[in-house]
C-alpha cells in the first residue's frame, strides 16, 4: 500500500518521532496516507517526522526533505487540474482586473 508497518514512536530529545516508509512510485498517495495517520492516531503537536523510501537506505531530515520537496513537484502538475492556469484563460493575457477569471481561481463558492 505505500506505507510500512506501525508508525515508530521513541522520545529521544523531548519530542515524539514518527517513522513512516514510503514507496517514491506513490508519493501523492504516500502522503495522503502519512497525513491520515497523523489525523487518526492524534499524534501530538511538535512530533518530528522521518521518513525512509522502499529500497533505499537513509531516515532522518535528507529523506524526509526530499519527500516533501517531491510531494510539492507532485501537486504542481498540471494534468491533476489543481490550479488555475492563466496561460489557458480566455486568450491569455494577465491583468488583475478583479473579474470573473481572478473569481473562479479563487475557487468561488465552496461546496459541501
Amino acid at each position: 500500500s505505500g506505507l510500512g508497518g506501525a508508525v515508530e514512536r521513541s522520545h529521544h530529545q523531548q519530542r515524539e518521532r514518527q517513522k513512516v516508509r514510503v514507496a517514491r512510485k506513490r508519493l501523492l498517495e504516500s502522503a495522503k496516507k502519512v497525513m491520515e495517520i497523523y489525523t487518526q492516531q492524534r499524534v501530538p503537536a511538535g512530533s518530528v517526522l522521518d521518513v525512509e523510501f522502499y529500497g533505499e537506505v537513509g531516515i532522518g531530515a535528507g529523506p524526509t526533505q526530499e519527500f516533501f520537496s517531491s510531494v510539492c513537484r507532485e501537486l504542481q502538475r498540471r494534468c491533476l487540474g489543481l490550479w488555475w492556469d492563466a496561460s489557458e484563460a480566455n486568450g491569455g493575457g494577465g491583468g488583475g482586473g478583479g473579474g470573473e477569471k481572478d473569481k473562479a481561481a479563487s475557487g468561488g463558492g465552496g461546496g459541501g
